[in-house]
């Protein structure tokens, strides 16, 4: 008769967490893809193909098998599944997802999602942008069956509900733009908009849409998260939203700025020199010689910024003044004397 050994309950736990440890237990997280406000075509029969576009899949092949779609009357409602028929990459992480409109659907709005894996396992799933729930944020995108195949050619398709897209923008001059359109069919009732500033209700009014129809809402001077929501009007709440910069203050532009300067040496040659050190000058100023308080010459200037001029005389003796005005530049003056020469003893 064999016998075993009893294994320590603590042996087996170390052995565990030595074949298993616990990094390996985790799970991997799902990918939110974010799908387009509308499927390709916005419409089909029932038993018809259209595709379903999204982007932020997964990198891997993505079997179609492993893709299912829901179809239902209120984004993330009870929903009507079917399997996809092709996965095709556009560009980067952006695919399109084929699939069958199911025969047996009714015809109405829907509102399709998906979720599935890659072949590696990584999961995925359409999910809201930040932005929140609703049409054009990325769990659903809108799709109109416009008919059921029935045997009874007179049979009149079943209208579908409004369904409420929203954009938004706004310049660098802070002017902002909302606009709402009815992608559905009519609305039969009126909707609201309410425009709120960092979360502060702004202004509301009311709205009424026929399908295709569009209206705008334009801001200026608002600076900040501007936000506009929609509800009523038979349609499916929805929000968008967009920021204002403040703008950067311009500066105010540096005027010109006349610097004098004069000298004068033993031998009596005086030299005076006008710099601008502002701005450029955009016309003429002038400048005035004076001989002790006598003006004896003047003629105009026009200096860049940072350029200069240079006036000199000679053999004049007594206080030398130079004065300058005009060109944009506040008045300036400058004077120094030249010292009559001392008469040399015979």
């Amino acid at each position: 008769m064999k016998r075993y050994l009893p294994i320590p309950i603590g042996a087996l736990i170390l052995f565990c967490l030595i074949a298993f440890p616990p990094g390996s237990w985790a799970l991997t997280p799902t990918t939110p893809v974010y799908l387009n406000a509308l499927t390709t075509p916005s419409s089909g029969v029932a038993g018809s193909n259209v595709n379903l576009t999204g982007a932020g899949f997964p990198s891997g092949v993505i079997p179609p098998g492993n893709v299912t779609i829901s179809l239902a009357t209120t984004c993330g409602g009870s929903a009507v599944t079917t399997t996809a028929l092709s996965v095709k990459t556009i560009l980067g992480s952006s695919d399109r997802i084929q699939f069958q409109i199911p025969a047996a659907l009714a015809a109405g709005g829907y509102f399709v999602s998906m979720s599935g894996t890659t072949s590696g396992g990584a999961s995925f799933v359409s999910s809201n942008r930040p932005s929140g729930p609703g049409v054009g944020t990325g769990q659903c995108s809108a799709l109109a069956v416009t008919q059921t195949p029935t045997s009874t050619p007179t049979a009149t398709p079943t209208p579908f509900a409004p369904v409420i897209s929203l954009s938004s923008s706004c310049t660098p001059d802070a002017v902002g733009t909302f606009i709402i359109s009815n992608i559905g069919s009519n609305m039969t009732s009126p909707g609201t908009w309410t425009l709120l500033l960092n979360g502060t209700p702004l202004a509301s009014n009311s709205f009424q849409l026929n399908a295709g129809q569009n209206t705008q809402i334009t801001t200026s001077g608002l600076f900040g998260t501007l936000e506009l929501d929609t509800s009523g009007g038979g349609a499916v709440p929805a929000s968008t939203s967009t920021f204002c910069q403040s703008p950067t203050p311009t500066p105010t532009p540096l005027p010109p700025i006349i610097s004098l300067s004069s000298s004068c040496t033993p031998d009596a040659v005086g030299t005076f020199i006008i710099t601008n050190i502002g701005s450029n000058m955009t016309s003429p100023g002038t400048w005035t010689l004076l001989l002790n308080g006598t003006p004896i010459a003047s003629n105009n200037f026009q200096l860049n910024a940072g350029q200069h001029t240079q006036v000199n005389t000679s053999g004049l003796f007594g206080t030398l003044e130079l004065d300058t005005s005009g060109g944009g530049a506040a008045p300036a003056s400058t004077s120094t004397f030249c010292q009559s020469p001392t008469a040399t003893p015979r």
